[in-house]
């Protein structure tokens, strides 16, 4: 297999600082009461009548905060309720409030924890969720079950060159390996969130659009990844089947603030 680089190509912002430490939340079944139900064969991607925002993600390497909506907005959809664009505006001041004024990228964390609580994009636009576990990125069983029960995965991954070239803006755009030494070329971190799968892959929603995720891929640069709860289940009085919706919130809560920029962690 060939696969050439276009030099030419306009390349998106990434803007995901990898978080190499051992995630802060338990695994998600760890938080079922009884045992998950097998997972069906697919999800279909949420039917997303006014389109998946960019959220600034052309612009800025705020692909977390981008993420986020995209989790808020699916939870939405697969609950029944309205969901507006809260606006690039909004965007821009969260991102910015989370990074300290510089365009420099988020860990997931740094964006979990103030999501959860006291809630992100603010003046009347609060988004809260109603809390977040960790996923084993090689237990796909486990992904799957995530993206059908809460409607989602947050996840980090190690994009290589190639990705950028594969995205299509209509969603026909596969993330799989090339087989060539392009998929050794790591261009940085960057945050998308699963909403669906199929037999081949994940579904993820990305710069405005989406992507299909191969399973051979996923195996190969997702590196981190959370189940969240979104805020519409919460306010439906939830909709995941055989968890302890408090018992995921009690633990979030129990993590304190949010953590310390990434700049200012101690080494």
């Amino acid at each position: 297999m060939t696969f050439t680089l276009d030099q030419d190509l306009v390349r998106y912002p990434l803007g995901l600082i990898h978080d190499h430490r051992p995630p802060e939340v338990p695994d998600l079944a760890v938080f079922a009461e009884k045992p998950i139900p097998a997972p069906p064969g697919a999800v279909a991607l949420p039917d997303a009548k006014g389109g998946w925002p960019m959220a600034l993600n052309d612009t800025y390497g705020d692909c977390t905060i981008a993420g986020a909506l995209h989790v808020d907005q699916a939870g939405a959809i697969i609950t029944g309720q309205e969901w507006t664009y809260c606006g690039d505006a909004e965007v821009k001041s969260t991102y910015f409030g989370l990074t300290g004024g510089q365009d420099t990228g988020l860990q997931l964390p740094t964006v979990l924890r103030p999501w959860h609580s006291p809630g992100i994009f603010g003046r009347g636009v609060v988004f809260e969720n109603g809390g977040y576990t960790s996923l084993n990125v090689k237990n796909t069983t486990l992904v799957k079950q995530s993206i059908w029960i809460f409607g989602n995965a947050y996840i980090a991954v190690n994009l290589p060159m190639p990705a950028q070239q594969q995205f299509r803006s209509d969603g026909s755009g596969v993330w799989e390996l090339t087989g060539t030494g392009a998929d050794d070329d790591i261009e940085g971190g960057h945050c998308v969130s699963p909403v669906g799968y199929t037999a081949e892959g994940v579904l993820a929603i990305t710069w405005g659009s989406w992507v299909l995720i191969t399973w051979k891929w996923w195996l190969t640069y997702v590196v981190g990844a959370y189940a969240v709860v979104p805020p519409a289940f919460v306010e439906r009085g939830g909709d995941a089947r055989g968890f302890n919706l408090p018992a995921i919130d009690s633990f979030v809560q129990q993590l304190g603030p949010r953590p310390r920029p990434w700049w200012d962690l101690a080494a």
